[in-house]
């Protein structure tokens, strides 16, 4: 007898079918629809945590350049255009550059307003502590809110040059 090689011919099936394709995205897109609303929902929420995170981030910003540079860095709210601005004279000439001034508004988050207490100019010292100008207390708070919704957040500045965020519902 003649020893014969035979290939066996399998089918490989390693794909999926038109129709599973099918139901697998309409199942997510029916995850999707009912998941939207409630994004949409919480939008406000992450707006204003979005601002809160941001001013924190650029005020300690603030604190270790002015640290770094031994110049003073001050921070100014202005509470009708929705917006703050960090001057650091680097050149110490008491004049303001373009490279020494960043202003930040808060238009790209729609409803999220900003409002400074205690004062709406103070300055970080070369030592790292914060200052108020007109105030006995050297300390700012300034609430990041939406109007839209009762939840807001206190960014708070410390005379010990800390920052602090506190959420309130």
């Amino acid at each position: 007898m003649k020893n014969k090689k035979t290939i066996e011919k399998t089918s490989d099936k390693g794909g999926f079918t038109l129709v599973e394709i099918i139901v697998a995205v309409a199942i997510l897109a029916l995850m999707f629809s009912l998941a939207l609303p409630e994004i949409f929902a919480h939008m406000p929420e992450f707006r204003i945590n979005r601002v809160s995170s941001e001013l924190k981030a650029q005020i300690r910003l603030a604190r270790m350049k002015a640290m770094s540079e031994g110049v003073p860095a001050q921070v100014t709210f202005d509470n009708a255009e929705d917006e703050y601005s960090i001057w650091s004279d680097l050149d110490q000439n008491g004049a303001t550059n373009d490279n020494e001034l960043s202003t930040f508004d808060i238009e790209d988050s729609p409803g999220v307003g900003l409002h400074a207490y205690n004062g709406l100019t103070g300055r970080f010292k070369s030592d790292g502590f914060f200052e108020v100008d007109g105030s006995s207390l050297d300390l700012v708070w300034v609430r990041v809110n939406n109007p839209d919704i009762a939840r807001y957040d206190f960014v708070v500045i410390w005379p010990s040059g800390q920052v602090s965020v506190y959420e309130y519902n």
